[in-house]
């Protein structure tokens, strides 16, 4: 199955190949529709061993439609139309060469696949030197970078703590809020990106449970 979502930036949008193998190839196309000059409207096909295809049409705030399938000698499908929600992961939280202590809960980002940023927020912990936890992290919004697909792909960089994502986030999309595959943005995504770029891992977060 291949979720579209267009509500990330406004200027591109995402599939998701939410049952992909790994190192499996699959085909999409995607297209641009509606009142434009013909060539805007012309099927782009490409072929992916990722589980995410990221796409930027030439016109921001258009209306997409996208089809997917597995091999060259099988028919298009269509799409399924999502949103992006607030999801969670079972993550395990490692303290490095000393122990770990944060009495209030605190958020950690990762890039993972295609450069995307991931951040997922912890409760209150307390870690000896080499200890482990297993634990469940809650995404810190409903955005796209946040959809976690494969176990072991939120992986921080941190001096204090490795936290290692080991299974695919939960409940992390929902039904559209419109029936048309427009580009649109998700409020608050451009700032958390730049955040995280600048080389923040763990940050104390006392809003976070």
């Amino acid at each position: 199955m291949l979720h579209l979502v267009p509500k990330v930036n406004g200027v591109a949008a995402l599939l998701f190949h939410v049952e992909h193998s790994e190192q499996t190839s699959w085909h999409w196309r995607w297209r641009i529709v509606g009142d434009h000059p013909l060539p805007y409207l012309a099927w782009r096909e490409g072929v992916s061993r990722s589980p995410r295809v990221i796409f930027h049409p030439e016109i921001a705030g258009c209306v997409v439609e996208a089809q997917w399938r597995a091999t060259e000698s099988d028919p298009w499908l269509d799409t399924t139309l999502r949103d992006t929600s607030r999801g969670t992961a079972r993550f395990r939280v490692k303290s490095l060469d000393a122990p770990f202590t944060s009495p209030v809960g605190f958020s950690a980002v990762a890039v993972t696949q295609e450069s995307m940023i991931a951040c997922y927020g912890f409760g209150p912990m307390a870690l000896a030197a080499g200890e482990e936890q297993t634990v469940t992290g809650i995404a810190d919004g409903p955005f796209a970078d946040n959809v976690l697909l494969q176990p072991g792909e939120y992986i921080t960089v941190d001096a204090r703590l490795e936290i290692v994502n080991l299974t695919p986030s939960a409940d992390s999309f929902t039904d559209p809020s419109t029936p048309l595959a427009r580009l649109s943005r998700m409020d608050g995504s451009h700032t958390r990106r730049l955040f995280a770029w600048r080389g923040h891992g763990v940050t104390p977060t006392p809003s976070l449970p």
